[in-house]
């Protein structure tokens, strides 16, 4: 069973409000107070096990909990094709909490669910979003849903009806890969009238995310 770390106060909160089994907690004094449980810990100490520039002076060691993949719902989902960013993986989970997705779908290929900036831009919400790791194209092909991706020369996400699907959101640099490309449904762009060349994919994900909501509001 792996290991990662929570910092910081309120994600700690909501990391031993969840099911995930805390190993340890490392504290300040003054911060220790606030969980029964924390091992006091020096400031040079919690620097040490920090992922961040600053340590904020209490953090967790909690295990990697293991998901499977056949149990995800089949109503609307989202999935992930190669994302390489832990800040964009995280905003995404985030996102995804915000708006009442239970799961995420990731390939084999997507950054560390676990990775200390992820941890970090989740804020929490790894703790109730179930992130599911597989290997993307036996996922999708066993699917009797449609499966649609994001990109730049689809439809209209606005005028899409959309539908108890997968909706895939591609890497930042490259967007979908083309073995899931072959496997799609039909895809889908945001549109706008800018001369930005693209939207970064943890914004894209959320304008995805709440049209979906919307039509289901």
């Amino acid at each position: 069973m792996g290991l990662f770390i929570v910092e910081g106060f309120k994600p700690i909160q909501e990391l031993m409000a969840s099911s995930f089994k805390v190993k340890e907690i490392y504290a300040l004094r003054e911060h220790g107070i606030h969980f029964s449980s924390a091992i006091e810990a020096t400031r040079a100490d919690l620097e040490r096990m920090s992922a961040l520039k600053s340590a904020p002076g209490v953090l967790a060691v909690a295990e990697i909990p293991e998901y499977n993949h056949e149990e995800e719902s089949y109503g609307t989902s989202i999935a992930l094709d190669g994302i390489s960013d832990p800040g964009n993986l995280g905003t995404l989970i985030r996102t995804a909490d915000w708006f009442g997705f239970k799961s995420i779908v990731c390939s084999e290929d997507t950054v560390d669910t676990f990775n200390p900036k992820t941890v970090q831009a989740a804020m929490g919400s790894l703790f109730r979003v179930q992130v599911l790791r597989c290997d993307l194209l036996e996922f999708l092909q066993n699917q009797d849903r449609p499966v649609l991706g994001l990109d730049m020369a689809g439809d209209n996400l606005y005028t899409h009806e959309p539908s108890n699907g997968i909706y895939i959101l591609g890497k930042e640099s490259t967007g979908l890969s083309e073995p899931v490309r072959e496997l799609l449904s039909g895809t889908l762009n945001i549109p706008g009238q800018g001369e930005a060349e693209s939207l970064n994919v943890s914004i894209a994900g959320a304008l995805l995310m709440s049209e979906l909501f919307r039509s289901k509001a």
